[in-house]
């Protein structure tokens, strides 16, 4: 029995080798590959459409899917994912800045791969000039000047958007804006821009510039509306800027709680703002100062208020920058009986009693080249303010204190290039005037010597018909212009980075 049992145990083994080696092979199918070559590393500017170089090995048609999403811990988890495109190139555009995973999935039919990549969205709107603008139906935009890095300019990469607010925000709407501020405190960073129909206070993160939040500041104030920005105040508990309305009353816009509130204990009628900027602290302050024809309110912890003469009325003011003198607020005024009889007053911001009584006089033997809508924008590079009147630019010596008399420019005393001709070309119609103070970072004011004019051209060709032009204020020569690239400008500030 042992034997047969050790016989059909032999039989079996040679069965199975049979029917394992006795067929002969097929010739089973190879799948056809994918191959992606690419860099692990790859990097988008915010704002701009997205261009990825890379190369696809493959004998048959590919199909693609590329999604990205923010990192969930390590790479390459996603927290979630958004799907950008289902072709070769991707051709999106990234709103918001940082650090993500953008995978790949390729499918040939036969073959299907994954390809994940660390993805960097780089801030592309960090430092430049912003143009807040409205076209003839009162759509507002914000265009936007890039200073590139000379790696940006050797890639020519684009340096002017005639609206990001489009690109960030696209189903935000901006009707009929008013002003655009940007804050420099340390712990609250923020870009807000005001707006008249309706009357809002839209806040974006100035670094990104994505909207954050909108106050309705109608509904909660019938009859205001943020028509200027003025001034910045931090404290423990308070961080905001003043808000000056159409309705003359004074409000505030909280940074901290985002809110806006009715400043009770200004006195009004407040009808315009000016702010001046004291470049001599260690980060720079900005100091508000509103006013109207009659009095000039200083609204800080404790307001303070001067009244004009009944005899005089107030035009306009300028801070001065290049002196330490406690009185650094220069104000201009006109007789209301004799047109051609203009005085200075000079004070420090506190106002109140100190400001000089007794100042200069100037007999005017021409038209003034000044009046209430002259924007003063002054500069730590010399002694004057730089204004516009007429569509020209002008500048006035703030250093003219209360005991000697004053002189204000006539209308042919306007500033010219170093050729002769006039700074401001001739059809321009001046919009607004602002310097290259970083209120960040007082160190960083190498560029003080510029003056920004944003302008507008009813009869320039084409749809687009505001423009921007930088002076040199060492020697008033035109140092960079972009013409016919936006609508009529608003605003125009300079945007320092955060």
């Amino acid at each position: 029995m042992k034997r047969l049992q050790t016989f059909i145990w032999a039989a079996l083994a040679v069965s199975a080798v049979s029917c394992n080696y006795g067929i002969p092979d097929s010739d089973y199918k190879t799948l056809a590959p994918i191959e992606i070559v690419a860099e692990q590393n790859v990097y988008a500017k915010q704002g701009m459409e997205f261009v990825f170089n890379y190369e696809v090995k493959s004998d048959l048609d590919v199909s693609y899917e590329w999604c990205y999403g923010p990192i969930n811990g390590t790479f390459p988890l996603m927290r979630d994912s958004t799907v950008i495109s289902h072709t070769r190139e991707i051709n999106y555009t990234f709103s918001v800045p940082g650090n993500y995973v953008l995978r790949l999935k390729a499918d040939n039919g036969e073959s299907c791969v994954f390809k994940y990549f660390n993805f960097t969205v780089q801030a592309g709107f960090d430092r430049g000039i912003m143009v807040l603008t409205e076209d003839e139906q009162g759509n507002g935009s914000l265009g936007f000047i890039k200073y590139r890095t000379p790696q940006e300019i050797a890639d020519n990469e684009p340096y002017i958007w005639d609206d990001i607010l489009k690109t960030l925000n696209p189903e935000m709407e901006l009707k009929n804006p008013t002003d655009i501020y940007m804050t420099s405190y340390n712990d609250t960073k923020a870009l807000i821009i005001g707006a008249r129909n309706p009357a809002r206070i839209y806040k974006f993160n100035p670094a990104t510039v994505e909207l954050e939040s909108v106050q309705k500041m109608d509904e909660e104030y019938p009859g205001s509306e943020p028509l200027r920005f003025i001034g910045e105040y931090a404290a423990t508990a308070d961080y905001y800027c003043f808000v000056v309305s159409s309705d003359t009353y004074v409000y505030r816009y909280d940074f901290f709680a985002d809110l806006v509130g009715l400043r009770s204990n200004t006195m009004a009628p407040v009808t315009k703002g000016y702010q001046g900027y004291d470049g001599g602290s260690s980060n720079g302050s900005r100091k508000s100062f509103l006013y109207s024809d009659t009095h000039i309110l200083y609204p800080a912890s404790s307001a303070k208020e001067y009244a004009a003469p009944d005899t005089l009325k107030i035009v306009n003011m300028a801070y001065m920058r290049t002196t330490s003198a406690t009185k650094k607020l220069n104000i201009i005024l006109q007789s209301r009986q004799f047109p051609h009889l203009y005085y200075t007053r000079n004070g420090t911001t506190s106002l109140g009693s100190s400001v000089n009584n007794t100042g200069g006089r100037f007999v005017a033997n021409g038209e003034v080249a000044l009046d209430e809508h002259s924007i003063m924008v002054t500069t730590a590079t010399n002694q004057y303010a730089y204004y516009n009147y007429k569509d020209k630019i002008y500048r006035w010596d703030v250093t003219n204190l209360s005991d000697v008399n004053v002189t204000i420019p006539l209308v042919n005393d306007y500033q010219k290039k170093p050729d002769g001709s006039s700074m401001i070309p001739e059809g321009e119609q001046i919009c607004d005037m602002n310097n290259f103070a970083n209120y960040a970072d007082v160190s960083q004011n190498t560029e003080d010597t510029k003056l920004i004019v944003a302008t507008y051209n009813p009869n320039r060709p084409g749809d687009k018909k505001g423009s921007v032009y930088v002076f040199d204020l060492t020697d008033n020569s035109l140092i960079e212009s972009y013409e016919g690239c936006f609508d009529k400008p608003v605003k125009v500030r300079y945007k320092y980075p955060i």
